[in-house]
């Protein structure tokens, strides 16, 4: 869905149900109290409150609702059609509340033609101003039946007063219509997550918290940390959605080259920044999995995504960052993001590599045991998580020796962008992946701790792979 004058998050799924954007993290059930009541949701003498935001004449239709009742009919008056619910100069604004979760979403039908229509939800503080707006995906609506859209998921933002629900076809002819029945919106309680309770150990294939209760993690990666010292994206309020939806855990990806102090991209402020998201995610008694995810190979270039860790600054970042974390008893350390192009003895012992990115250099990279030494020998007992080789997705031919390990798999089907934007079925099949870890699973933990595509507005894959992951007991990081 295209943006329609306001900031706009992808966050979209079906209430209480499997969605894009992880919705699914939440265990709350939504409300059975539809906050648009009378003309607002049934149409039954007038328009209510719903205005033309954007190339849309409305009127009220007789006889044109679902099963003969009256409907609103919306006719375009220009390529994008955009109606809301309500607006700060025509009324219709629905109280809302910080931090709660609203649902929404209508049927509809296209008399005219098949359409695209797409749910949002747009949030306004109490003077009317818009804060953002949410995004659902879009559902294909024909000419002979009333189809219920897919609906649309938000956490309320800070500030919030108001929350209207629009509609977006997309593409419309004009002159075309849409009739729509049956709006709502509604509202749930964020989810009652239970506090991770530290510090964590493994047994058999299973972790346990510090009263003896296994545990399984959830949640979602908080990226933006492995490429800026100090981005935008990682705040204190996405930390707190985290925790609404139900996730018990936040993978935070870091950036050596910021980290060490021998690098020339050191950020002085980069450690304390890390602390503080830190603090965010464990206070609210979730996990923070902190991820070697950007490193340099050879020298000062910029960090980015390698082979391997370097061997001669990985162990030395391993070393501090453990130091600095070993007595959080809810913070875990990933050792590397996505091996790839080395073989199994390198993965575990290290040796010489040529990049697979360019300019191709050619370095020592340290293999997954030196660096789980290197958390060791500073006394940290934290659990460690361990990624396979070939991008996280194969289980490693000889295990690392130690204690409080976890094995970490990524999970991506689609081996070129065209692939995945073709939605070919197998791209939406993770068993080919995940399939080959279930033997491993039965003796020692694993967590899919990376996992999206093949398309952002349908959370069919998404579902796909959580559901697997929850027949194995295996926890899940989207």
């Amino acid at each position: 869905m295209a943006a329609v004058g306001f900031a706009v998050s992808t966050t979209s799924a079906a209430s209480g149900k499997v969605g894009s954007a992880g919705a699914s993290v939440t265990t709350a059930s939504v409300s059975s109290t539809n906050l648009l009541v009378g003309n607002d949701a049934t149409f039954s003498t007038s328009t209510g409150t719903w205005s033309n935001y954007s190339n849309a004449s409305l009127e009220l239709g007789a006889g044109a609702g679902e099963a003969g009742s009256n409907a609103l009919v919306a006719t375009a008056t220009g390529a994008e059609m955009i109606i809301v619910s309500g607006t700060p100069g025509n009324g219709g604004l629905t109280a809302a509340r910080p931090g709660s979760i609203y649902s929404g979403s209508i049927s509809a039908e296209a008399p005219t033609g098949s359409e695209e229509i797409g749910p949002v939800l747009i949030f306004y503080t109490s003077t009317g101003s818009v804060l953002n707006g949410f995004f659902g995906p879009g559902t294909s609506v024909g000419t002979s039946q009333w189809v219920p859209l897919a609906p649309v998921v938000a956490i309320a933002p800070p500030g919030t007063a108001y929350v209207v629900l629009g509609l977006i076809v997309d593409n419309a002819g004009s002159g075309s219509t849409v009739d729509f029945d049956d709006a709502w919106i509604e509202q749930t309680a964020a989810a009652a997550t239970p506090a991770v309770v530290g510090p964590l150990s493994t047994s058999g294939n299973q972790i346990l918290q510090s009263n003896g209760q296994p545990v399984t993690l959830r949640g979602v990666v908080l990226d933006g940390l492995e490429s800026s010292p100090d981005p935008s994206t990682v705040t204190e309020q996405a930390v707190i959605e985290a925790k609404a939806w139900g996730a018990n855990i936040v993978r935070v990806p870091l950036g050596e080259q910021f980290w060490l102090s021998s690098n020339c991209d050191y950020s002085p402020s980069y450690q304390s920044t890390v602390s503080q998201v830190v603090n965010w995610i464990t206070s609210l008694g979730m996990v923070a999995l902190l991820d070697l995810h950007y490193n340099t190979v050879g020298g000062c270039e910029t960090g980015g995504p390698h082979n391997m860790a370097d061997e001669a600054q990985a162990p030395t970042f391993w070393s501090q960052v453990a130091a600095q974390y070993a007595s959080n008893p809810l913070v875990a350390f990933d050792l590397y993001n996505e091996p790839h192009n080395i073989s199994d003895q390198i993965w575990l012992n290290g040796g010489t590599t040529t990049d697979y990115y360019a300019p191709n250099q050619t370095y020592v990279a340290a293999g997954m045991q030196q660096l789980y030494d290197s958390v060791r020998d500073t006394g940290a007992q934290n659990l460690v998580f361990i990624s396979g080789n070939n991008w996280a997705n194969t289980v490693p031919a000889e295990l690392v020796s130690g204690t409080n390990i976890v094995y970490a798999i990524h999970s991506y089907t689609c081996t070129t962008v065209a692939q995945c934007q073709a939605g070919e079925p197998q791209t939406y099949d993770p068993a080919s992946i995940l399939g080959q870890w279930v033997g491993l699973s039965a003796s020692l933990p694993v967590e899919i701790t990376e996992f999206g595509w093949p398309n952002p507005d349908d959370g069919t894959y998404m579902a796909n792979v959580i559901s697997y992951a929850q027949s194995e007991g295996w926890g899940w990081i989207a």
